[in-house]
């Protein structure tokens, strides 16, 4: 296992599909820094289904640059997650996109409520 940690460097979101209030479906696009295991930048397009203002059910699925675990290159990160209560909950999946995107680099978890310094576990 090793460690690494993100900050969001912007957030944008928008309706993807009118559903009845308080429910949204929307989607979004998030710029990331990280540091640690995995260093460099990631741009993440998320689909987000909100049951109200403190519970959704997200996906993403984001192009890394920079280096994982000391291997430089580009990769798809691969994430499914929700928001409880203020704290999100997530799962990603880390692969080559110099492959055919069989293979898995390595898997990682966080639960935050930050959108600065958020630390995540990594198991290559």
């Amino acid at each position: 296992m090793k460690d690494g940690k993100f900050s969001i460097t912007k957030w944008e979101e928008t309706s993807a599909e009118p559903l009845p209030a308080p429910m949204k479906f929307n989607r979004g696009r998030v710029e990331r820094l990280h540091s640690g295991v995995l260093e460099g930048t990631e741009v993440m397009q998320y689909t987000f289904l909100y049951s109200d203002d403190t519970r959704s059910e997200f996906v993403g699925i984001g192009i890394f640059e920079g280096s994982v675990a000391g291997v430089s290159g580009r990769f798809a990160v691969i994430e499914r997650g929700s928001y409880v209560d203020g704290a999100a909950h997530t799962v990603f999946d880390v692969r080559d996109l110099a492959s055919d995107l069989s293979v898995s680099l390595g898997t990682g978890e966080y639960s935050t409520s930050e959108h600065v310094d958020v630390g995540y576990v990594f198991t290559s």
